[in-house]
């Protein structure tokens, strides 16, 4: 969608989005309501033009167009095996097909890890997941060194555990993996996480959203290039060009790509990847990070040098002179009266020279100043620390750092200012200069006076007098506050779920594993709670996806309005909730926790004005501290027993209708 934007931004034009969401809901159930959805919701908007991504959205205006849509021009992108026979019977339309190398990521796999002897293909149960599985099938023959093995149609658990068998020598190719035989939906990061979590194999794919996620890279497709494309079709058409007239771009832009982070873990070299390729992550360097200030303090070594030049030469030229005018006095008694012109002419050349010599030093004295402003704009901190540990200069940005004046720090030693936990160690940075080291960088907490602790990228290079002894340090301090504080909010957000504020389910099984931890060594009870929201399908079909979405809320809220909040709640996934009791006064018993959830859905249900009727079905396990389960097992009996008191619920329901 962003390629479509960038393209059609500089076109007067209003964009309309509409998801049709078929990884999570099967076609055959989303288009009937789609298409009634589309007509009561555009009634009275004509569009000029419809756009689609992906097999499924082509599919639904191939069926449907000429009913919604009738006379529109129609532009495609992201359409996997395409070929003519799919647009013969329809005008007016244009678009980019989804041309995926798979042959070329193969072809790189090798390339890349010689050795290989398998590649493991994982692929989901989509269409789009068995598409791409036949079009390996259809390259094996070209590869017969190698054996192939499908990992298709796998739900999380059954993956997890085929990938820890993996024979050596293996390498995964990430087809798709958004949606499990049990119907559970995964996204791009989910998927990623699944298998590098239970796999160090190097795990390639042909799809860019994959790569900053684990993946190491591929010959990719890039869904922004193909939005790119497909952008300047629509905006060809909106100018006056008939869709019919431009011709469907085939080939694919397809481009190799990899993360730096894995090529470093797998110990790649970038000189082997090949010459067009895209590096993510890659770090910058301290030149590229500072090379405005590099190249100012060069242009102004040279200023001084050509100046210092200068110097040299006028002096030697005054010597000469001087030299020259002993001779004339030698000579004046003989030679005064013819000479006379000559000297007054010297004599003036000598005035000129002086002057230019005033005029030299006054322009080393401002290349100093410039210096000076240049020290003390830079925007890291800097400090000069001579070889008896004392700070000799600092900068405005050292100042704002620690808090303190200038008349506070020169003098000082540099452990008694702006200290660490390197200092008087052999992590000290001058220790490490004295040594021998031309470069140390680290990062560190520094303290200031005021006992605030302030992260720092610390970088110190020695520095040395006009014969090479080495005179003590530059240090540079950059502050890195804010960075860690993203850092630290990013992670918050990676493990929350952002409908229910609750912890999603990476969340939610890190802190119970550090729960059962405590327990061990605590012997507490544990309870673990698995929830399903009844009724879900039923409330999204009559009151819509907003209301599915309030009672997902509602059902968070009544969970945390039960229990104590020393306890760990998450959403595991669409209408599954999962609670760890650890040890609630009062409820030591399976009965009793539950005699207290049915109080909370009683209460929540007798409240007026409700469309629908909250119901939970739940299933309980208790932690056994002789023999003890991790938190995915537990999990699992919990989710059994749920699916059994949904069953006997079912079974009440129709005894009693």
């Amino acid at each position: 969608m962003r390629g479509i934007s960038d393209a059609l931004q500089d076109e007067d034009i209003a964009l309309w989005y509409e998801f049709l969401d078929t990884k999570r809901h099967p076609p055959e159930e989303v288009f009937p309501k789609f298409v009634d959805l589309i007509k009561e919701k555009h009634r009275g908007h004509p569009f000029d033009i419809i756009i689609t991504s992906d097999n499924n959205a082509f599919s639904f205006m191939n069926t449907f167009r000429e009913d919604l849509f009738q006379g529109i021009p129609f532009v495609f992108c992201g359409v996997n095996n395409f070929n003519d026979s799919l647009v013969t019977h329809h005008k007016n339309i244009t678009g980019v097909a989804e041309d995926v190398d798979f042959h070329g990521t193969i072809e790189l796999i090798l390339r890349l890890h010689p050795k290989t002897r398998f590649i493991a293909t994982i692929s989901d149960n989509t269409r789009t997941g068995q598409i791409h599985l036949e079009r390996i099938r259809e390259i094996k023959p070209f590869f017969k060194q190698i054996d192939f093995i499908e990992l298709t149609s796998l739900t999380a658990d059954e993956l997890a555990e085929t990938l820890k068998d993996m024979p050596r020598k293996t390498v995964i190719l990430l087809l798709s993996y958004f949606l499990d035989r049990k119907g559970n939906v995964y996204t791009q990061k989910e998927s990623s996480d699944l298998i590098t979590s239970h796999s160090p194999l190097p795990i390639y794919s042909s799809w860019d959203f994959y790569i900053k996620h684990g993946v190491v890279g591929g010959i990719v497709t890039s869904g922004y290039l193909q939005g790119i494309n497909a952008g300047e079709l629509a905006a060809r058409i909106l100018q006056g060009e008939s869709a019919d007239s431009l011709p469907i771009i085939r080939k694919s832009p397809n481009t190799p790509m990899f993360d730096y982070e894995q090529l470093k873990r797998l110990k790649i070299s970038t000189s082997a990847l090949p010459d067009n390729s895209t590096i993510i992550n890659e770090p910058e360097s301290f030149y590229y990070q500072n090379k405005k200030i590099i190249w100012s303090v060069v242009f102004f070594l040279l200023l001084q040098m050509t100046i210092i030049i200068f110097l040299v030469v006028t002096i030697r030229r005054r010597k000469l002179a001087e030299i020259k005018l002993s001779q004339y006095r030698d000579q004046l008694e003989e030679i005064v009266k013819n000479r006379t012109e000559d000297l007054t002419a010297s004599n003036k050349q000598l005035e000129r020279e002086i002057q230019e010599r005033h005029q030299a030093e006054e322009n080393i004295k401002m290349s100093h100043a410039e210096l000076d402003q240049i020290f003390n704009t830079v925007t890291d901190g800097m400090r000069v620390i001579n070889k008896d540990y004392e700070i000799v200069k600092v900068n405005n940005t050292f100042l704002n750092l620690t808090g303190l004046q200038e008349k506070e720090i020169i003098g000082k030693k540099c452990y008694e200012i702006f200290p660490g936990p390197q200092c008087d160690t052999h992590e000290c940075t001058l220790h490490q200069v004295v040594s021998g080291s031309e470069k140390v960088e680290s990062e560190v907490l520094k303290k200031r006076p005021d006992g605030r602790t302030i992260p720092c990228i610390v970088t110190a290079t020695p520095f040395h007098d006009t014969k090479g002894k080495l005179l003590g340090l530059i240090e540079v301090f950059k502050d890195i506050t804010l960075r860690k504080a993203l850092e630290k909010r990013l992670f918050e957000l990676s493990i929350t779920d952002e409908l229910t504020s609750l912890l999603n389910r990476r969340g939610f099984i890190e802190m119970s594993d550090k729960q059962l931890s405590l327990a061990e060594r605590s012997s507490g009870d544990l309870f673990l709670l698995f929830v399903d929201l009844d009724n879900m399908k039923w409330i999204n079909d009559h009151f819509g996806h907003s209301m599915g979405d309030k009672a997902l809320a509602e059902a968070a809220h009544l969970l945390l309005s039960t229990f104590r909040d020393s306890d760990i709640f998450g959403r595991l996934g669409g209408d599954e909730f999962a609670v760890l009791l650890t040890g609630t006064p009062g409820m030591n018993s399976e009965q009793a926790i539950m005699k207290r959830l049915q109080k909370s859905i009683e209460r929540v249900n007798k409240k007026r004005g409700r469309q629908y009727k909250l119901s939970m079905s739940v299933g309980i396990v208790k932690h056994d501290h002789k023999k003890p389960l991790i938190i995915d097992e537990l999990i699992e009996k919990a989710d059994a027993q749920m699916y059994e008191a949904k069953k006997r619920k079912k079974q009440n329901n129709e005894e009693n209708s």
